[in-house]
């Protein structure tokens, strides 16, 4: 899986021109399938009148590598395994701590 960092779009932008955006930067032929979720977006509205959205996307691809070795210079465009997270075990109610416990 490919993760793409820091993809500024439009605030009025479609699907169509993510996909576009993505396309161009991972430098894609247009017979090229992919799938992309988006890991995150922001706003960023630093100079007023240029507001952009501000993606990182999870890209699905075929010849991953191929294409991580094409883009290898582009520091945005790195390869990352997506992890499920598992939430921590609690431990019982009834156990005796060796310490007090630290309120901040």
């Amino acid at each position: 899986m490919i993760q793409i960092s820091q993809l500024k779009l439009k605030p009025d932008h479609t699907e169509n021109d993510l996909q576009t955006a993505i396309r161009k930067k991972l430098r894609l032929p247009p017979q090229v399938s992919f799938s992309c979720q988006i890991q995150r977006r922001s706003l960023d509205a630093r100079k007023k009148p240029e507001i952009f959205y501000v993606y990182s996307v999870l890209v699905q691809v075929p010849q991953e590598k191929e294409i991580l070795r094409r883009c290898r210079k582009d520091k945005n465009i790195v390869s990352c395994q997506q992890k499920r997270y598992t939430f921590p075990v609690q431990r019982g109610g009834n156990i005796r701590l060796d310490t007090r416990p630290v309120v901040a």
